[in-house]
């Protein structure tokens, strides 16, 4: 075998490829022979019984269970050491393609405000109106907001004379 530092041989990887086939042969065998007794009539009377399936159920449980049990005490391991666990580099995984789908965005709204600039200062700039046509607009708009403050003080004004009534009829 090869240290991990130096590249493999031409006579490993020669070795590597004949041992694939070899690997593949031996699992299509073995499928083949699990079909074979499967289908067989004693297997399927010995797994259709109650308690083999119990056994089972049970047998998968616990190989779960211990599962669950390593990979908490490994969690707890690896936090009590300050390690880095698959859970926090997949966090940190989709953190960081989050931020990339948003600097993504950001990239195109900057480009669309940069050509909207842009044509913006192709396009010909208004010509200024003026002075005299500016000024009867600018008395309209004083007159039009004048009118509903006046409306305002005109409504106002009855209360306020129902008010003195009241103070007047409270003192007779």
């Amino acid at each position: 075998m090869t240290p991990p530092d130096r590249p493999p041989t031409m006579a490993a990887l020669a070795q590597r490829a004949t041992e694939r086939p070899m690997i593949d042969n031996i699992k299509n065998l073995a499928a083949r022979r699990l079909g074979q007794v499967l289908a067989s009539d004693v297997t399927l009377k010995v797994l259709s019984n109650r308690q083999v399936q119990g056994a089972m159920l049970r047998a998968i449980n616990v190989r779960a269970e211990a599962r669950d049990l390593v990979e908490s005490r490994l969690q707890g391991v690896a936090t009590a050491l300050d390690l880095v666990t698959h859970e926090d580099v997949a966090s940190l995984k989709r953190t960081i393609r989050d931020m990339e789908d948003q600097i993504d965005e950001l990239r195109e709204e900057l480009n669309t405000a940069r050509a909207a600039k842009a044509a913006a200062a192709a396009a010909p700039a208004p010509e200024p109106e003026p002075k005299a046509a500016r000024k009867p607009a600018k008395k309209a708009a004083k007159k039009a907001a004048a009118k509903p403050a006046a409306k305002k003080k005109k409504k106002a004004a009855p209360k306020a004379s129902r008010a003195k009534k009241g103070a007047a009829a409270k003192k007779a």
